[in-house]
């Protein structure tokens, strides 16, 4: 797959190191994902970061940055991944939750979220200690360890539906999320980027307030303005629909003029059919600014979309 996207002129390659607690990757901080060893917390059998960035360092032009879940504490999707959640083998470090299940997010009774349930994950709060420990700790190892041209943040936030923290009593949980970034930020190398995902919900309001703050708290146009952050790429994969609140053109247009040209990827979901993935396209080449972030690999492949990625880079400049 790196091969692939190499070919097609990818410049920046996203590996995800941290899915919900664990590690895709040699680390002594978290467990092993069960996706590199035979459980969660086994003997890791491979270290795909590693391989990648190998592939990565036989060319001048590539970049890859550690992708890590911030506040996903674990799979919440069905009974079955709920009891993946297990002690590590001897000697491995046991998951997040395990060691502080007080970390997890509560309902407005103070009820802890399940699971299963219906946030895909079970999340954990930006502002309980052993939650930061960790986050700093994974950042220091991943930035010393690997090749990296820096770190790019996903979950990074809340998951909606009105949970909230149970150490912070604030009404305004988008601050302690946007402290979390900078206590990351403040663990990098001087010559390494961070880089955020954001929800699309920029245009919003609920509950008279704005829906990325009160949903999801997340405060990520602020992240670029106080420079905690070098740039974001929003998840907007809807398609073109003029009129429509979920129109790309109109919610990455908000992001763009929010934190600027050179601070916003534009994001193509690799899983629209061809036609509208040439619309949007055309619409980037319209669009000064850093480039094209095509979400995801695996849709790439899935969907054969390398020789239309290879066809923008071209006509982008790569």
């Amino acid at each position: 797959m790196v091969t692939k996207a190499l070919g097609a002129g990818v410049t920046d390659l996203l590996v995800q190191a941290r899915g919900a607690g664990d590690a895709l990757y040699r680390s002594d901080v978290a467990p092993a994902s069960p996706n590199i060893a035979d459980r969660l917390g086994g003997e890791p059998l491979w270290d795909p970061l590693a391989e990648v960035c190998e592939l990565a360092s036989m060319r001048d032009d590539v970049r890859v940055h550690a992708w890590i879940n911030v506040l996903s504490g674990w799979p919440a999707t069905s009974p079955d991944a709920c009891t993946g959640l297990e002690p590590s083998a001897p000697g491995s470090p046991d998951h997040l939750l395990l060691r502080h299940p007080e970390a997890v997010l509560v309902d407005a009774s103070g009820r802890p979220m399940s699971c299963p349930n219906d946030t895909d994950y079970v999340w954990v709060s930006p502002t309980h200690p052993g939650v930061v420990r960790e986050l700093e700790a994974v950042t220091d190892e991943l930035s010393d360890r690997y090749a990296l041209a820096g770190i790019h943040l996903d979950r990074i936030r809340f998951p909606g539906g009105g949970w909230r923290d149970p150490h912070d009593g604030s009404t305004r949980p988008w601050e302690a999320v946007t402290a979390l970034v900078g206590r990351i930020r403040d663990r990098l190398h001087d010559d390494h980027v961070l880089t955020a995902s954001l929800v699309p919900d920029y245009g919003r309001a609920v509950n008279g307030g704005r829906e990325h703050l009160v949903e999801f708290a997340q405060d990520g146009w602020r992240w670029v303005e106080l420079g905690l952050v070098d740039s974001v790429m929003p998840m907007v994969y809807s398609p073109i629909a003029p009129g429509e609140p979920d129109d790309w053109g109109r919610l990455v247009g908000e992001h763009r003029r929010a934190t600027g040209e050179t601070r916003c990827w534009t994001p193509i979901f690799a899983g629209l059919d061809a036609t509208m993935i040439a619309q949007q396209l055309r619409q980037a080449r319209n669009w000064a600014g850093i480039g094209v972030a095509w979400y995801s690999a695996g849709l790439a492949e899935r969907h054969e979309r390398w020789d239309v990625i290879r066809r923008v880079g071209d006509e982008l400049g790569r």
